[in-house]
């Protein structure tokens, strides 16, 4: 029983935290008890099930074998992924250990260096060898890397394949349990292999091809010209425009339904100027306003990579625009007002890496598509470009240095991390920087930072001391505890040390999808140089700040209700003082998104879920599920308002039920 009760702890408070259904309004228990591996009694473990557990304690033990015999010396990336690698496949065995145990099978612990210590015998199975492969290869390319990462996609493609083979026919119920669990565990790592290794054979001195698909990454063409179940570049992804009306991504593989009768002047001049062959002009949802800027010789290489798609004979749907949208040659008088051609044009005052950023930012990655304000006829306002503006419900924030506004609020190495991962981390160093400032500030004593390896939990004296929000209407006052640095959680705790804090951030929405089909792809040092020209661009203040949803602070009643609905919704994974848990699930406490002027991804977040789309995770632990269905506009409301005025925006923290409605049918694909 001793077995159970820690692996059933384990999973509850560092475990795997996979996606489920969300629970019944009347029942928010309901949500951590399905996401248990172990369900119950053991059941009959027939030969088949023992052949499986056996396989997979194998490839477990293989994996962690070769993640962490991964060099110091091999790319940051892929080290990172390693890290991960070992913590996923420590925690699977661990459950493998415990389903064994219940009946009498001893696979003995993983000791440090990832070998089994204890009940390991016969010969190794295919995941030893391929994670002994791997170790055996760290002295080739790239320090190994390449031989590492092609040892796992063999190793989760086969580890898949033996799962999804048994997700239906296995007999003992926790290892059901455990097989359901793993399926998007595994399958998120076979992805990120494959990202990775396709990212390391990329270099300057790849030919035409390889540099074509690497700048298609950097453009994310594949995300706007991909439907959902479609086939990549395809088309017939719908958008929704904001005046009323769909238009549909258009079929860019090279078949006669899509570019296949381009030749490259015809490209050409799609990218730069936004014309089609036939004469016609492209509406600026494609943004070749931004393209515009790519230089020639990155255009045709795109083309070459596009060209060796495999080609795709399906049609988009025709437009579905309102009067007078529909009318392409009202596209003429918009080109005329707003449309400048022109290649890019290195700023001689800079260094070439700055100007790499530049160049990135403002073509193909077309950043101010999403994070420059537009006017009424959807033309961006370039006086205040990347100052942060709402696209789809989303507020994609302001992207220069302002203060503690948008990136002004992350260093050069977050913002990079963030970029990359999905994630905003912080050296454990770092924390202590941060939040020994933040006591000053505050006039606090300085906490000191999170120790390495820990992670705060709850304790009573966390509610103790911290502002108060004073209530409108009612003339009451609600102490709320503030727990505004991660420093402050350090003396929360019930023991758990295995795991460090959860990231400071990550990225919601629209720009979760960018991460993992575009800047996860790029190299290190071009992600660097994006953040270089972004750091040195000259401050904006955000469009936010003058449109905050309400000045009113929160009754009594609002803040309880809210704080309600975060215990039996939130807590679970967020933990009880808003600590987050280690190493995926973001903490509350200086989460930027809860301090933005407008609540907007807030909302949605809780609307959508985390990332909104589940294939936009780099892992299933980043996935929150969403609570459309099971939370009422006035739910989220309070919800929102009690997570900003406990840990955010103190000074307007209400979330209008207006504004929730509003954002629900967004949400839903509404304009």
């Amino acid at each position: 029983m001793r077995i159970h009760d820690r692996s059933t702890a384990l999973f509850l408070a560092a475990g795997l935290l996979f996606v489920a259904a969300p629970a019944p309004a009347s029942d928010a228990e309901q949500y951590a008890t399905e996401m248990q591996i172990i369900r119950g009694r053991p059941g009959n473990l027939d030969e088949q099930d023992r052949a499986l557990l056996q396989a997979q304690a194998d490839y477990h033990r293989a994996q962690v074998r070769a993640a962490e015999g991964v060099p110091d010396s091999a790319p940051q990336d892929v080290r990172d992924f390693a890290h991960r690698l070992a913590i996923d496949d420590r925690r699977g065995y661990d459950k493998l250990e415990t389903i064994a145990a219940m009946h009498g099978i001893e696979l003995g612990p993983i000791d440090e260096s990832g070998h089994k210590t204890a009940g390991d015998s016969g010969e190794p199975s295919s995941a030893d060898a391929s994670g002994a492969a791997a170790e055996t290869g760290s002295g080739e390319g790239n320090n190994g890397a390449e031989a590492f990462l092609s040892a796992r996609i063999d190793a989760e493609r086969r580890a898949l394949e033996r799962l999804r083979a048994r997700q239906d026919t296995a007999a003992e119920p926790n290892l059901a349990g455990y097989v359901k669990a793993t399926i998007p565990v595994v399958a998120a790592h076979l992805r990120s292999a494959r990202r990775l290794a396709g990212k390391i054979g990329t270099s300057a001195g790849a030919g035409p091809v390889e540099r074509g698909a690497y700048l298609a990454r950097a453009g994310d063409c594949m995300s706007c010209h991909t439907r959902d179940g479609g086939q990549p570049y395809a088309g017939g992804r719908p958008l929704r425009t904001p005046y009323g009306g769909t238009i549909y991504t258009s079929n860019i593989t090279p078949s006669q339904a899509g570019i296949g009768g381009f030749d490259d002047d015809d490209f050409m001049k799609a990218m730069h100027q936004g014309i089609a062959p036939d004469g016609q002009p492209y509406y600026p949802a494609f943004p070749y306003p931004s393209y515009t800027k790519v230089r020639d010789e990155d255009v045709r290489a795109i083309k070459a990579y596009l060209d060796t798609l495999e080609p795709s004979d399906y049609v988009p749907p025709e437009n579905d625009l309102t009067w007078p949208l529909g009318i392409r040659d009202v596209l003429w008088a918009w080109r005329e007002l707003y449309f400048e051609p022109g290649r890019f044009k290195p700023d001689p005052d800079k260094s070439d890496h700055w100007n790499r950023g530049a160049y990135l930012v403002q073509g193909l990655g077309h950043c101010g598509g999403c994070h420059t304000p537009r006017n009424v006829a959807g033309a961006k306002i370039e006086e205040k470009a990347l100052s942060g503006a709402v696209r789809r419900g989303w507020y994609a924030p302001n992207l220069t240095p302002a203060s503690d506004e948008g990136v002004g609020g992350l260093t050069k190495n977050e913002l990079v991390t963030m970029l990359k991962t999905g994630e905003g981390r912080r050296p454990d160093a770092q924390v202590q920087d941060r939040t020994a400032k933040d006591g000053a500030d505050d006039g606090a004593p300085d906490a000191g930072g999170l120790p390495a390896g820990q992670q705060a939990a709850s304790s009573a004296g966390a509610e103790s001391g911290g502002g108060q929000v004073t209530t409108a209407g009612d003339g009451g006052k609600v102490e709320v505890p503030k727990l505004k640095n991660l420093a402050e959680l350090s003396d929360l705790t019930d023991g758990r040390k295995d795991r460090g804090p959860g990231p400071v951030a990550a990225t919601l929405g629209p720009m979760a999808e960018v991460v993992h089909n575009s800047l996860s792809y790029l190299t290190d040092d071009d992600l660097d140089a994006i953040v270089t020209y972004l750091k040195d661009l000259p401050p904006q203040p955000s469009t936010a700040r003058s449109d905050k949803p309400s000045t009113a602070g929160l009754s009594p009643r609002l803040y309880h209700a809210g704080k309600t609905l975060y215990q039996g919704w939130c807590a679970a994974c967020h933990r009880p003082h808003g600590q987050g848990e280690g190493p995926y699930v973001p903490a509350l406490a200086e989460d930027p998104v809860l301090d933005e002027a407008k609540p907007n991804n807030l909302v949605m977040s809780i609307l959508a879920g985390a990332p909104a789309e589940a294939s936009q995770a780099f892992s299933p632990y980043v996935r929150m599920p969403a609570f459309a269905k099971d939370l009422s506009d006035s739910d989220v409301a309070a919800l929102a308002s009690y997570l900003r005025a406990r840990w955010g925006n103190t000074s307007a923290p209400r979330v209008p039920v207006s504004l929730v409605a509003e954002l629900r049918k967004k949400a839903a694909g509404g304009p």
